[in-house]
C-alpha cells in the first residue's frame, strides 16, 4: 500500500527536493497489512424478530504506522473494538 498522497515524491535520503504542500517528499512508500477480526451472531427469537450482536475489531487491532501521517480513515478502523447488540423487526 502507498503510503503518499497522489502528488508524493519518492526519493532517497539526500536525494529529495525541498518538500511542498502540494508535493510533499517521502524515502518510504510502504505500509504493513492488518487484519481485522470480527465476530457476529443472529437469532431468531420468532418468524418476525431476530436479536443480533456483534464485536468488530475484537483483537482491538491498531491502525498501520504510516510514518507520522495519519492512518486512511477508509481503509482501517481508526476507533478501535466496538460492541454492537439489537433487535430487528420485519412484516
Amino acid at each position: 500500500m502507498f503510503a503518499g498522497g497522489r502528488n508524493t515524491i519518492v526519493c532517497a535520503p539526500g536525494t529529495c527536493p525541498a518538500s511542498t504542500v502540494q508535493s510533499p517528499t517521502i524515502n518510504f512508500d510502504k505500509v504493513d497489512s492488518i487484519l481485522y477480526f470480527d465476530v457476529g451472531v443472529n437469532w431468531n427469537a420468532s418468524d418476525k424478530t431476530q436479536i443480533y450482536a456483534n464485536v468488530v475489531n475484537a483483537a482491538n487491532t491498531r491502525p498501520p504506522d504510516t510514518g507520522g501521517q495519519n492512518a486512511n480513515n477508509t481503509l482501517y478502523d481508526v476507533i478501535g473494538r466496538m460492541y454492537r447488540i439489537g433487535v430487528r423487526f420485519s412484516n
